[in-house]
């Protein structure tokens, strides 16, 4: 047996698939350790659905792992995730004028980190205004709905 359970005929198909999609456009900031982490999970939680009657172990090792290798680069190539939208990691590892070693997110403004995370799409000082009136509404509530607000 291999890693936990899984057949070494398993675990030798998940390293081969996680370590070629490691490799892949689709995911170059991730180990493939990370990859294989995924793909044994997801065959760990379908094994109760294998049926020896329908078809080989192999067969469904294979396919179980052939359709996590597709979800993941589904997801990864969904929406804001698309890996060809991002130009670089927030965690890359850089030098800062002082010469310390910090990474890119933590040298950007916060206006530059939450454009970048989707996380405000306005100026600083609008968001501020929005902020106060929302705080202004909130104080006008009863305070049953307040609390259903701030939910």
């Amino acid at each position: 047996m291999g890693v936990e359970g899984i057949s070494d005929y398993a675990e030798n198909l998940i390293r081969f698939k996680a370590r070629k999609l490691a490799r892949t456009a689709a995911s170059p900031e991730v180990d493939w350790e990370d990859f294989a982490q995924d793909m044994r999970l997801d065959l760990w939680r379908r094994l109760s659905k294998f049926d020896p009657s329908r078809a080989s172990f192999r067969t469904f090792v294979d396919r179980v792992v052939k359709h996590k290798v597709a979800s993941i680069i589904e997801a990864r190539k969904a929406g804001l995730r698309d890996y060809r939208r991002q130009q670089w990691s927030l965690n890359d590892p850089l030098k800062t004028p002082d010469g310390r070693r910090a990474e890119r997110g933590d040298m950007l403004d916060q206006d530059t980190t939450l454009l970048r995370t989707g996380g405000a799409n306005r100026p600083a000082g609008e968001r501020i205004d929005l902020r106060d009136d929302i705080r202004t509404v909130l104080a006008g509530l009863p305070p049953e709905l307040r609390g259903l607000a701030a939910t």
